[in-house]
């Protein structure tokens, strides 16, 4: 039998866990960023380091909880998959059931489960939920878990791929000053936006254009950090494209390359996005 090397779980080093806490102190009022290793499946690994949000349960959905609460999500099914055991097995390949399954989901299958196995894990060891936020991988601190919609229709119209780069697509990559600078920067944009509000009173009469000209100053900021993520992204996705990867995908009917120009600077101007059908 084959045995890959498949790391199921992993612990932070105690300095990497020191340096998250000096940006990401434990609160239960605004929660706070906790390390989880996202090991994948042995047929289909992932093997990266991920900050999770953490949040208390008390104001999440109570169905949720009681899963996060109740047995073992893989209790019932089986791996659906097309790669064979043996090349991926960590036990007896005889503790499988082989899949008969038509079509396979490289996953796992016949759980019920409304969370995931790392989801799951980590309340175990947390009795706190988690949202996955950041993953640590390429080569420039990472990127988020998950785009917003305004983000993707934002690298969309930049010629960039409108949704987050997979954990596991991009190199594996260690908890760094690299790390540290993104999270850090994401945090300044978002909180100084929230804070806004809180001028109201404080600006009177001068705070429509105060916050007119700051709004500005954040989108610009935001434009360049969503450009930061995907440094890695680019050239893997201008390859796809050459190699014809992505004829059979969905497209639009958006000239992005006369778009990208004129969107950058109306979404930094106004804050919105330039249809297509508004060009001239």
């Amino acid at each position: 039998m084959h045995v890959v090397a498949f790391e199921f779980d992993k612990e932070p080093p105690a300095e990497w866990v020191a340096a998250l806490r000096r940006i990401s102190e434990v609160s239960d009022e605004r929660g706070w960023l906790e390390f989880v290793w996202e090991p994948g499946d042995p047929w289909a690994p992932v093997q990266r380091w991920e900050l999770w949000e953490m949040i208390h349960p008390s104001v999440v959905d109570p169905a949720e909880v009681r899963e996060l609460r109740g047995k073992h999500p893989r209790r019932e099914g089986h791996p659906c998959t097309s790669v064979p055991i043996s090349s991926w097995a960590v036990r007896p390949a005889k503790s499988y059931r082989p899949c008969l399954c038509r079509h396979k989901l490289e996953a796992w299958k016949g759980s019920d489960s409304l969370v995931t196995l790392t989801a799951w894990k980590l309340f175990q060891r947390t009795g706190y939920v988690g949202r996955p936020f950041w993953i640590i991988q390429g080569t420039g601190g990472g990127n988020k878990a998950e785009f917003t919609h305004e983000e993707g229709l934002l690298l969309e119209a930049e010629g960039y791929p409108p949704v987050a780069p997979p954990s596991g697509s991009l190199p594996y990559a260690p908890f760094d000053q690299r790390v540290i600078s993104a999270i850090s920067r994401f945090n300044r944009l978002w909180q100084f936006k929230n804070n806004l509000e809180e001028y109201r009173e404080a600006m009177g009469p001068g705070y429509a254009k105060y916050r007119k000209e700051v709004e500005k100053k954040l989108r610009i900021q935001l434009v360049a950090h969503l450009k930061s993520q995907m440094v890695d992204v680019e050239p893997l996705f201008l390859k796809a494209d050459e190699d014809g990867e992505l004829e059979n995908q969905p497209r639009t009917s958006i000239d992005y390359d006369r778009l990208e120009p004129q969107n950058e600077e109306h979404f930094i101007e106004t804050g919105h996005m330039l249809h297509h059908t508004r060009m001239t």
